[in-house]
Parts: C-alpha cells; structure tokens; sequence
C-alpha cells in the first residue's frame, strides 16, 4: 500500500533543487531519502535532478544478475520464491517520496513561469491560428476517449519542452520514450533523426535512445527461453492460462533445448567455416505466446514472444513432444507428465474430431494462419466438404460470422 505524503510540502527543499549535480545532487539526496538510496543513484550515474526526474524507476537494473551489483542488491532487497527480486518498501516509499516531492517542484515551476492574463490570452490567441485549432481539438468530447490519448500527448510534450530554454531540460512520457525506441528500431538512425530534428521538442535524441535500448531487459538471446519473464508479464494481467504458437521447426538441441547462442565466434575464419559446413537456417523460428484474459476482461492483453532462432526443419521432432506432452497414443516409460499440480481439468464429452484428455496440462493445436487457410481451401472446394463433427459447414455460417460485429472485434 502506497505510503500518504504531501507533495505540496516543498519547505524542505533548497530553492536551486533542480539546478543540482554531481555532489551537490548526492548530498542532497543523502539528507533527504539516505545514504542507501543515494548509493542506489551512484551506481547508475543518476548525478542530477533532471535525470533524476527521466528515470521511470531506479530500481529496474537490480532485475539484473551482475557481479556489480550483487552487494548492493542484498542491502537493498530479497528474491522472493517465484525468482522475481523484491525491493524493500521503506526503501520504496522513500524513493517515491522524494520523486512527488521533486516532480511538484519541477511542475510548480513550469506553472510560475508560463502564468498569463487575459489580456495575453486574447492577444495569442488572435495572432497564432494554431491555439485556436488546439481549443477546438480539446474541445470536442471525441478527444477525451483512449483514440486520441497518444496525440494528446505528444502535442503536449512539443509545447512544453519548446517553452525552455535549455534543450537539456526536455523531459518524456514514458510512452513517448516507447514510440521513439519504435521508430528508431523500425525507421533507422536517418528517419529518427529526419523526423525528431523537424518537431523539435518531441522526441529524445539519440543519446538517450541508445540508453533506452541498452537498458531495456525484454531483449531477445538466440534460442534462450523466457519462461520467467512470461510468468511476470501473465502475472500482471492476472492471468493464469495463454496459448502459445511456435511454426514447427527447430535448432541443433543441447539436452532437448534450442541451445543459445550457437553460433558465435570472433574469428573470421571460424564464421567461414561454419558458412561452408553447417546448413544454412530457412526460417526465423518465434514462440509467441497469448495470454487468455478472464472473461469479465474485455481487452486481451499483447502477445508475448518467449523465444526466437534460427532454424532448420524437423517437424518430427515437435510433432513427438506434442504427443508425449498430450498423451496422443504415446508416453514416456520414466517420466509422468501427466502428473502436475497446474493440470486443469475438462468435461470434452464424446469428441471423435478432436483428441483431449480430461485432465491436461497443455492443449495443441495448429496456429490460426494454417488453420485459416485449410478452412479456406475447404470452404472453396467444389468436390469437398467441411464437417466437424456430424454438422456441415458452408460458406453462409461464414457469412454471418463476417456480419457479427462481435466477432470481427475479437
């Protein structure tokens, strides 16, 4: 539970605050929150408020196994039994504290220095156009809703950082920072830079993407398995149940795993070797992963992709797992899987067209791209028919399904 504080009490707070670095910001710090949370800062470089204030949370590198870290880690907190690292909450609240108290001194500021009359009110207003059409978009009620959330506030973010006079002290939404790590993945360096040098004040410059990318934990290692990041991210939906899609191919195994990182060399003539000898990967292959919401959750959550590589064919060898994990007229003589506390259990009736057990552990079926695409190729036959079960599908149970707006929604 989140601690009361009063952000409007800023008596304690030196009237140049936000011009502190370097040891003047630490010492402040220390006297405010501690000498642990400031070691906290020190350890990331974080020597001033204005980075101070761009930090979405201090405590995200400790999610981290380092070396460097590994001492301060223990002083600061504990991993609890699922694997996740737990901050200890006084240290938290103290974090939190001191960030509303700096934030509403940064904002009291901002409000101070941008105070108008009316009378200077009337006047922008009649000699720059573009107020005027920024009223009318306010205005109207359709700018309320989620739509226009994101434009909302990059206009804001424009506004506000053009109103300073110093480029260094530009701040961003984390939503922004989001978007721009977006276009910069999928636009390249030249774009980014094309389009954040012609709106000037809306997106942070290279520097700051470059941390941002290098900082971010979610990257992806050749075939190595996210299976904690998924039970995090599942877990901050409340979800308990996903569906995960894989397109049937797979890498050289170490002990049944796609091994990570197979191929990596600083030797040119290693890489060589392997380019003349190894077969050559066709496909990239991603497990995603989709988590099912409950049912009084309208929205679905993201997928999630557990793993990527790139491979060879064998699909023998998933279809095998697929019929040792299922039970499918195979088994393994010295592991019961089929023996598990997360089982869940299902009335099937009598199913001759599709093959579940009554208590499972995982539920398989092919991806929805190839299952659409059987469907069609069904559908459009003249000599074959569509059946599940003993019912008949045609192209008008189709049809009200395209009519259904319920449908087409999800």
């Amino acid at each position: 539970m989140a601690a009361t504080v009063s952000i409007d009490d800023n008596s304690r707070l030196p009237e140049n605050v936000l011009e502190l670095e370097g040891d003047d910001f630490y010492r402040f710090t220390k006297s405010m929150s501690g000498a642990l949370l400031t070691e906290v800062l020190e350890i990331q470089d974080i020597d001033s408020v204005f980075i101070f204030l761009q930090t979405s949370d201090i405590f995200e590198i400790f999610q981290h196994d380092s070396t460097i870290l590994r001492g301060l880690k223990s002083k600061i907190g504990f991993d609890s039994n699922d694997g996740t690292f737990q901050v200890k909450l006084g240290l938290k609240l103290q974090y939190e504290y001191l960030s509303k108290l700096l934030k509403s001194k940064s904002d009291q500021k901002y409000t101070k220095s941008s105070s108008l009359t009316s009378e200077k009110i009337d006047i922008l207003l009649r000699k720059h156009s573009i107020l005027l059409s920024l009223l009318n978009f306010y205005e109207n009620e359709s700018t309320t809703n989620d739509q226009h959330e994101f434009l909302s506030l990059f206009i804001n973010t424009i506004t506000k950082n053009l109103s300073l006079s110093n480029t260094s002290r530009y701040r961003y939404d984390d939503k922004l920072k989001s978007f721009a790590v977006c276009l910069y993945i999928l636009g390249g360096k030249t774009t980014y830079e094309f389009v954040r040098l012609n709106l000037p004040g809306s997106l942070p410059n290279l520097t700051t993407i470059h941390s941002l990318i290098q900082n971010n934990d979610d990257n992806l290692t050749e075939g190595k398995f996210r299976f904690n990041k998924m039970a995090k991210y599942l877990n901050s939906f409340g979800v308990q149940y996903a569906y995960c899609a894989e397109d049937c191919f797979s890498t050289p195994l170490s002990g049944g795993v796609p091994s990570p990182c197979h191929f990596k060399t600083d030797s040119i003539s290693q890489l060589k070797l392997w380019m003349d000898k190894n077969e050559k990967a066709s496909i990239l292959n991603i497990h995603c992963v989709q988590a099912i919401p409950p049912p009084n959750q309208t929205v679905a959550p993201p997928n999630f992709v557990l793993a990527g590589y790139g491979t060879s064919n064998a699909d023998n060898k998933y279809f095998r797992a697929m019929r040792l994990m299922s039970g499918f007229y195979a088994s393994l003589s010295n592991f019961d899987v089929h023996v598990d506390s997360s089982m869940f259990s299902i009335q099937t009736g009598n199913w001759s067209w599709y093959f579940l057990r009554s208590e499972q552990l995982f539920v398989f079926m092919q991806d929805a791209t190839h299952l659409v695409t059987k469907l069609r190729n069904r559908l459009l036959s003249a000599t074959a028919a569509l059946q599940v079960g003993d019912k008949c599908i045609t192209m008008k149970h189709l049809q009200q399904l395209l009519d259904n707006e319920e449908m087409i929604r999800l």
